[in-house]
């Protein structure tokens, strides 16, 4: 079939998305929450895996029956981004247009507001840290925000900041970047702000339907595209490695040196959507191959395909790669939290804690 990825073989061409290692891979997919998801993350210091329900329940995942971290349900979810280290996330409630913000450690198990003032925030360099755009009577202003003690300490960085319907991408060495909402039918552009001196520069003049997600260290970024298709980049959007298939970056996961991404089959057909508007959107779905990334060498790998035994029929979204060879995914199909534990024959990883 036209645009299908090619058949797994061990040719030397790791450019190709067919090359496979030359020895076989086991592959093992299970799913591990009890109920639908609505997002998840990972305690990078534990290895402890968390969700939040469609309901809006704080749940940790474990083998048998998953516990129930809170008894208030967050009701109006709009999107949660888990801090560096994975112990707090940050979550906007509420209308999307005017959002309220929170964020819920899971050390000691509360919801704590953010300032009331806050339009837009997002994680800094530490789990004390945030950026943010924040408006004070008649002033809006770029920020740091120290959350390290119960009052949050606000940092103003530039004043009279006017931008709207952005997103905010901190802990960039001493930069934050500020990228215009992704849409398939106008540009979004990319400015890098310098933290210390509120020098701005533009990186990207723009794109259509420009999507991004960093490595957890800010400096690996997956980019995508309308017009230039998927590609690696450095932290501040500098090509490292194009890729000849198409995914989006929430469909991919960073290692501490390769990305897995779940990729459509069906490249032709995916293409010929509205990207990435009509994924977002829920308009279609796809069926996908889980696809290995080495940025270092440009290598690329076939891990599992659609339908294989020990993997299955997956849209997978926001992988979360854990340790060496365990990918957690969100099957959009149903909604339940998976996960693939991959193993190079006579090594066994010893049934990895969820």
């Amino acid at each position: 079939m036209k645009g299908v990825l090619p058949e797994p073989t061990n040719s030397e061409n790791k450019n190709e998305p067919g090359a496979l290692p030359n020895e076989a891979l086991l592959i093992t997919t299970v799913k591990i929450s009890d109920r639908p998801v609505f997002d998840f993350w990972i305690n990078k210091k534990t290895g402890e895996t968390y969700y939040i329900s469609s309901e809006g329940n704080v749940f940790s995942a474990k083998n048998n029956e998953d516990i129930n971290l809170n008894t208030q349900a967050i009701e109006s979810l709009n999107f949660i981004v888990p801090s560096p280290s994975g112990e707090r996330i940050l979550a906007a409630l509420g209308n999307p247009q005017s959002p309220r913000w929170g964020v819920f450690d899971v050390v000691d198990l509360v919801w704590r507001p953010m300032p009331e003032t806050a339009d837009i925030l997002a994680w800094g360099a530490t789990d004390d840290s945030l950026v943010g755009i924040l408006t004070d009577k008649e002033n809006t202003n770029l920020v740091y925000v120290d959350i390290s003690n119960a009052v949050p300490k606000i940092s103003v960085v530039l004043s009279d900041f006017y931008l709207n319907d952005i997103r905010l991408y901190g802990g960039i060495s001493s930069s934050i970047l500020i990228a215009e909402r992704p849409g398939f039918f106008y540009k979004s552009r990319v400015w890098e702000i310098n933290f210390k001196s509120g020098a701005i520069k533009t990186i990207n003049s723009g794109e259509n339907g420009l999507t991004l997600s960093f490595n957890d260290k800010k400096t690996v970024a997956l980019k995508f595209s309308a017009q230039n298709g998927a590609s690696i980049t450095d932290a501040l959007l500098k090509t490292i490695m194009p890729l000849t298939f198409v995914t989006l970056p929430e469909k991919c996961g960073f290692g501490s040196d390769i990305i897995y991404c779940f990729v459509p089959n069906d490249q032709e057909l995916f293409k010929k959507n509205s990207l990435p508007d009509d994924y977002v959107e829920n308009k279609f779905f796809s069926t996908d191959n889980l696809i290995k990334i080495y940025p270092d060498t440009d290598g690329v790998s076939v891990v599992a395909k659609s339908g294989d035994a020990g993997f299955g029929v997956f849209d997978g979204i926001h992988p979360a790669v854990s340790g060496d060879g365990v990918i957690y995914f969100i099957n959009k199909y149903d909604k339940f939290l998976y996960k693939t534990v991959i193993e190079e024959p006579g090594i066994s990883k010893q049934n990895p804690a969820p």
